[in-house]
């Protein structure tokens, strides 16, 4: 019986965004599903400068993300945009698909994932048509100051419902991967976890190997 796909992604935090060798990018790229390119107040010059940056230094247009920069996006044929659930329409009507095909994901160019913070949120983005959602922030976080977390139930119950791929967010640690997991998410997404630390390569294996315990690496 084949294992589970699990994805994980890793995403920038804004200063990280600017000091490529900090980040560590081209060194973790090839061991995570995606590299998540965020930052709401770039210009558009201001990220496709970053993403050309980012294709000389040999990092594959397909490991990353944009966060909705639909034009960039498709420009660059990345593997993905991400955008918030009031959004997803708006990304559909902007063309995502390839040439003469509307109407399954599998003819999509590119994935299209969704931030989500409840139930009735997750619904609406499934039936938009996202190819996999974030649900979060699960556990305090420097990038969520003040805000409650959610809870491992509340996880549990839209992974339940959803036929989608749930990505956890917010305030992961190895040690809380397993939690995660059995509570039926499909992955993790990571910020502060591996960019913040002494060593983002070493952290990057840290989280695989509790990953791993659950199936493979969407790589």
């Amino acid at each position: 019986m084949p294992k589970k796909w699990i994805e994980f992604h890793v995403i920038s935090s804004p200063q990280m965004n600017h000091d490529l060798e900090r980040s560590h990018f081209t060194e973790i790229w090839p061991y995570v599903t995606s590299l998540h390119l965020r930052k709401k107040e770039s210009t558009y010059e201001e990220m496709e400068k970053l993403i050309h940056r980012l294709l000389e230094l040999k990092i594959p247009a397909n490991k990353l993300t944009l966060n909705r920069q639909t034009k960039l996006a498709l420009t660059y044929q990345t593997g993905a945009l991400h955008v918030g659930v009031q959004e997803v329409s708006l990304a559909l009507k902007n063309s995502l698909y390839k040439e003469g095909h509307t109407d399954s994901r599998t003819k999509r160019a590119i994935r299209l994932g969704v931030s989500v913070h409840s139930l009735e949120e997750a619904k609406i983005a499934e039936e938009e048509g996202a190819d996999y959602i974030f649900y979060g922030h699960m556990y305090s976080s420097h990038s969520k100051p003040g805000m409650p977390p959610k809870t491992l139930s509340s996880l549990q119950e839209i992974c339940g419902v959803i036929n989608l791929p749930v990505i956890a967010i917010g305030g992961i640690t190895p040690s809380r991967v397993e939690e995660l997991m059995l509570s039926g998410a499909s992955g993790i997404a990571v910020i502060s976890g591996i960019l913040h630390s002494e060593d983002p390569l070493e952290a990057v294996y840290t989280y695989r190997k509790e990953l791993e315990k659950y199936g493979d690496i969407k790589e």
